[in-house]
């Protein structure tokens, strides 16, 4: 019989049980501060009732179309036009540069010594390192533009 099952009893860890008191102690403040609520609200007459609720209905309606009115304008909403400034606390490190002359030098004595290499030793390092030329002339170039520039 389908209505009849057997219901088993699950085993409760720590951790599900101390959710629990936390659960079952905000739900005892959530009924007391309702029901202090609710002692306060029946000191007023129901026409002071009513007055309460449509003033907290019109209160919240005209808040909601604000939001939604102010999100389609193209202008941020008035009090958030400040934009953030961040100090910074660190200086960034100033960068010393090489002198390009010195490092195109430098570039320019390693291109001679793989030119002055025997055939093996350099056919050896040309095929453990393909693109070393290319990337030497590239190297070359670029501190060359640097060196047109200033």
């Amino acid at each position: 019989m389908m209505w009849l099952k057997k219901r088993y009893r699950k085993e409760v860890s720590v951790i599900d049980g101390r959710i629990l008191k936390v659960l079952v102690a905000a739900r005892r403040q959530l009924n007391w501060f309702a029901n202090y609520l609710q002692r306060r609200m029946n000191r007023f007459s129901i026409h002071k009732q009513k007055m309460v609720l449509v003033f907290f209905c019109m209160a919240f309606t005209a808040a909601s179309i604000y939001v939604a009115v102010a999100s389609s304008w193209n202008k941020p909403f008035p009090d958030h036009q400040q934009s953030i400034s961040v100090t910074p606390f660190l200086k960034e490190p100033e960068v010393r540069e090489q002198l390009p002359l010195q490092e195109l030098s430098r570039i320019h004595q390693f291109k001679l010594h793989v030119d002055s290499l025997s055939g093996e030793d350099r056919n050896r390092l040309l095929a453990a390192h393909p693109h070393l030329m290319d990337t030497v002339n590239f190297l070359e170039s670029l501190y060359q533009k640097k060196i047109k520039t200033k």
